[in-house]
Parts: C-alpha cells; sequence; structure tokens
C-alpha cells in the first residue's frame, strides 16, 4: 500500500499571522494626539454647556 503525502506547515508557522505585511496606512496619527484631540473636543462641549 502506499502512503498519501500531505503537505503540512511546519509547526513553527501553524496558525501564525503576520500583520507587518498588511496594507499600510497613508496616514499615520499617534496616539497621543487622538487623546488629545478627545479632551480638547470635552472641554469645548462643557464650555458650550456653560454657555448655552
Amino acid at each position: 500500500m502506499s502512503r498519501e503525502r500531505r503537505l503540512t506547515a511546519p509547526p513553527t508557522m501553524a496558525g501564525l499571522v503576520r500583520y507587518e505585511e498588511g496594507e499600510e496606512s497613508l496616514v499615520r496619527i499617534k496616539p497621543h494626539t487622538i487623546i488629545g484631540f478627545c479632551i480638547l473636543l470635552l472641554v469645548l462641549e462643557i464650555i458650550l454647556q456653560r454657555l448655552l
């Protein structure tokens, strides 16, 4: 009887995903910039609520 040959991935690579190979965004925003923008919006909203 002949044995079937199966093609399998090496055990070190099975189930791993490489995120670096994905598409890169054209716009890069640092996390502290987003946090600063959110704080600015919060302060602006508080000021507008007190004026109205």
